[in-house]
C-alpha cells in the first residue's frame, strides 16, 4: 500500500500544511511537521485528522493572524 511508504506521510503533511499557511515549510517548522505526521499516521492517514492537528497549531493560528472574535468582526475577510 502506498501508506507504507515512509515518503507518503512526510509529502502529504508537507503539501497541506503549505497550502494552508500560504507559504513553503522552514527548518523552524520541524518540529509542527514532524507532529502533524504522527498525527496523520495515528488518524488512519485521514486527511480530517491532519487538518485538525493543523488548525490546532500556532504557526496556522499566526499565519492567518486571525482569533475567532475578530473573524467574527470582519466577517471573514
Amino acid at each position: 500500500a502506498m501508506t507504507s511508504s515512509p515518503e507518503f506521510a512526510q509529502c502529504v503533511v508537507t503539501k497541506v500544511t503549505e497550502s494552508f499557511l500560504g507559504r513553503s515549510l522552514t527548518a523552524e517548522d520541524n518540529a509542527m511537521h514532524a507532529s502533524l505526521v504522527d498525527a496523520l499516521r495515528a488518524g488512519g492517514f485521514r486527511t480530517r485528522a491532519l487538518v485538525r492537528a493543523l488548525l490546532r497549531a500556532e504557526a496556522y493560528r499566526s499565519a492567518n493572524n486571525l482569533s475567532s472574535n475578530v473573524w467574527r468582526q470582519t466577517g471573514g475577510k
